[in-house]
């Protein structure tokens, strides 16, 4: 190496297929008989991960580049999905959630009961993806503000809208919020 020139150094990360997904934000895929999970996957995603923690036979990621995307990988939906902690699966359409979720619940009972499940049909799809959810945790934040909290943080991200519960939930939210004086945590 000549003086003056600092030597060139390209890392590598590694590449994963994403095979299933989480009861959260994490895809699941494998290295090197390891399992790599990574928030915000979709499962058929081929990634490049750039690994953070490891221990026992897993590890989690960031995604560092999608090589080759789903089939089901969208856009998200919702304009706070990024900052928002209160929707996992929004890069995946609705028929991959659908699926997903039947292959978890496929699995579960392949490893604790020893039961086949067939996929196809042991999950009843909502009569539409957005608006139907009857349960909604909003947080309040000081002076009355009102959205959820970001995932893994406390923080408050501030929702003037959600499309999860049916219209006009946030901001019966609010209007709660302000007749309580904004005192709830």
């Amino acid at each position: 190496m000549t003086a003056g020139r600092a030597a060139t150094v390209k890392l590598t990360m590694p590449v994963v297929k994403i095979e299933t997904m989480t009861f959260g934000p994490f895809g699941v895929g494998r290295l090197e008989g390891k399992a790599v999970m990574a928030p915000g996957a979709a499962p058929g995603d081929v990634l490049e991960i750039a690994l953070a923690n490891g221990r026992g036979g897993q590890t989690t990621g960031r995604i560092a580049r999608i090589i080759e995307p789903s089939a089901h990988r969208r856009t998200p939906p919702c304009p706070y999905y990024a900052r928002c902690g209160g929707c996992d699966w929004q890069q995946i359409d609705y028929a991959g959630q659908v699926e997903a979720k039947a292959a978890m619940l496929a699995a579960a009972f392949r490893r604790g009961l020893g039961i086949e499940l067939d996929t196809r049909g042991p999950i009843e799809p909502a009569p539409a993806e957005f608006g139907y959810r009857a349960r909604t945790r909003f947080k309040v934040g000081p002076g009355g503000k009102t959205g959820f909290h970001a995932a893994g943080s406390h923080t408050l991200v501030e929702v003037d809208r959600c499309i999860g519960p049916p219209a006009g939930a946030a901001a019966r939210a609010r209007a709660l919020a302000a007749a309580l004086g904004g005192a709830l945590r």
